[in-house]
């Protein structure tokens, strides 16, 4: 394999990721224990950023040096990107510096010329041209972050080209932050230059160039992100605010607050009114409004930078007891919601569920000719074993909503407490719940709590967030799809969702109830996803699963 990669780059480019760290311990109590690359930013994690590059670039073999938590890094990134490009992982010691896992990389795989860069630093490569620009240079950050200095090594800069540079402990008048991008020509010529058996650091490389009398050019930006620290990993976030279906948003970096704006102004206004009709005992649990509109719709709200809990589903590494934790807090927020009992008629239980079901499958099959075939199939096969098709379900499907009702459970919801609009603080075990449906039926603020059960469990045993973060893999022929998902931990999160079902009994719910309402939810959000038909299959197969158990 190696020897494939020398053939194919040895006279070329060829990027190099440095993964192989730890993240800082500043991070490890808002993302978990996990190694540099895996870091969530944006709904994915930095390697994933790093990588949709490299395609934009044009690159087809990628390195990537691995150390701590090395197979889960490589069996998600081969999962993801092994039918994309070209992936060689380099196992190094990841208690060294990064210059050491460089120069380790360099020496097996035979490189010259390479791209580096760190795993934890993000970069759209629109300051430099690399197939251009035939000569060595870093990546610096603008003066004005000299403030954060303390967390980069610096350069200085003369005439264009890097004149010395420094620890991240030095204090340098009028020097540059070393923002974690890295071009060197030749680098094979200093393998055997530097002791490695001591810590090598990129900066020692560099040191190598120059005093060889090979000029580095500088190439000053402020278009990097750095996700290393908790400082820049928060000013990330805000930088990479989602753009969620229609919704865009602004955020005042003085007051620290986010205005949210969108297309759908009607959602919008509902989603506003939820908040306004909230009770004040329960407010604590949401964002503080700052100002709004419902003409013109916006909602200013104050900030957090807490990540949601889908992140730390997919990307953390939080041990099975915290995830019991939250879902008993979860549970606990629930509870609370059922102590304002609303009205809510069997009316809006048909609208949500069973109206609003339908129009979504005849908006999907008339959109998608793959969708039109599987509704039309009497069986089902996913992963080999036969499930009964739409047609036999939907006949019984009105009987069963009707089930569902129950006046016990009709009080204030959410109505979308999916794991991505969950924000858990873990130092404090503080939730902050973001983006309420506002509409259940006829009511703002009143619905089934089932619902907001079914959300939940759509995220935890449904692995919703793992569909539409693409963290799977399909196939389909005729009736038959194979679905298969990429873990971290399948063992740990196959414990949560048991402890998560036990939760629903232990509290009273049916759990064939709440089945049936989250296989409608996968089935109901088909029409949403057009733009990606792999992840309509897994939605469609996981709805017919849900669907099969509930009902037949």
């Amino acid at each position: 394999m190696w020897k494939e990669l020398r053939m194919n780059c040895v006279e070329h480019i060829t990027p190099v990721i440095l993964s192989a760290g730890r993240v800082d311990e500043t991070l490890i109590p808002i993302v978990g224990e996990i190694c540099s690359g895996l870091i969530p930013l944006g709904s994915k994690p930095s390697i994933f950023h790093i990588l949709d590059k490299y395609i934009d670039l044009g690159f087809k073999n990628v390195c990537i040096s691995v150390g701590f938590q090395k197979e889960k890094l490589e069996k998600l990134v081969r999962g993801i990107y092994g039918n994309k490009l070209n992936l060689f992982f380099v196992p190094v010691d990841y208690t060294k510096k990064p210059g050491n896992s460089l120069l380790e990389v360099v020496e097996k795989l035979g490189l010259s010329s390479v791209l580096v860069t760190l795993a934890d630093t993000i970069y759209d490569f629109s300051d430099v041209n690399i197939y251009k620009d035939d000569e060595n240079f870093i990546l610096l950050g603008k003066p004005e972050e000299k403030i954060f200095s303390r967390y980069w090594s610096k350069a200085t800069v003369a005439h264009g080209y890097v004149s010395a540079v420094y620890e991240k402990d030095a204090d340098v008048k009028d020097a540059f932050p070393i923002a974690g991008i890295y071009f060197f020509k030749n680098i094979h010529n200093y393998v055997n230059k530097l002791d490695k058996s001591k810590n090598i650091e990129l900066t020692d490389i560099i040191k190598c160039y120059i005093e060889d009398k090979f000029r580095i050019k500088a190439v000053i930006t402020d278009k990097w992100i750095d996700v290393g620290h908790i400082f820049t990993y928060y000013n990330a976030k805000r930088k990479l605010l989602n753009r969620r279906f229609f919704n865009y948003f602004e955020y005042d970096n003085t007051l620290g607050t986010i205005k949210k704006f969108s297309k759908d102004k009607e959602k919008l206004r509902n989603e506003i009114l939820w908040y306004l009709n909230l009770p004040e005992r329960l407010k604590i649990l949401t964002p503080r409004i700052i100002s709004y509109d419902l003409d013109a719709p916006y909602v200013q709200m104050e900030y957090y930078g807490y990540p949601a809990l889908a992140e730390l589903y997919i990307y953390g590494d939080l041990p099975v007891e915290t995830w019991i934790m939250i879902s008993e807090k979860i549970f606990e927020i629930l509870k609370t919601f059922m102590g304002y009992k609303g009205k809510v008629d069997i009316e809006d239980y048909i609208q949500i569920y069973y109206k609003k079901t339908i129009k979504r499958v005849n908006m999907a099959i008339e959109h998608s000719e793959i969708l039109r075939r599987l509704f039309s199939y009497q069986y089902i096969v996913i992963n080999g074993e036969s499930f009964r098709g739409w047609g036999m379900l939907k006949s019984k499907l009105e009987k069963k909503i009707y089930e569902l009702f129950h006046e016990d459970h009709n009080c204030i919801i959410h109505g979308d407490l999916c794991f991505s609009n969950i924000l858990f603080d873990l130092n404090t075990g503080i939730f902050k719940l973001l983006d309420p449906r506002g509409n259940f039926g006829s009511n703002i603020i009143y619905g089934d709590v089932k619902y907001d059960i079914a959300k939940l469990r759509h995220s935890i045993c449904g692995l919703y967030d793992f569909i539409v973060n693409n963290f799977f893999s399909c196939s389909i022929n005729e009736n038959r799809i194979n679905l298969e998902f990429f873990f971290f931990n399948e063992r740990d999160i196959s414990k949560v969702q048991k402890f998560f079902d036990s939760l629903i009994e232990k509290h009273g719910f049916n759990i064939d109830h709440i089945k049936l309402i989250e296989g409608l939810l996968f089935i109901s959000m088909l029409p949403l996803h057009s733009e990606n038909p792999n992840r309509q299959i897994a939605q469609f197969a996981q709805g017919i699963r849900l669907l099969n158990e509930a009902i037949l």
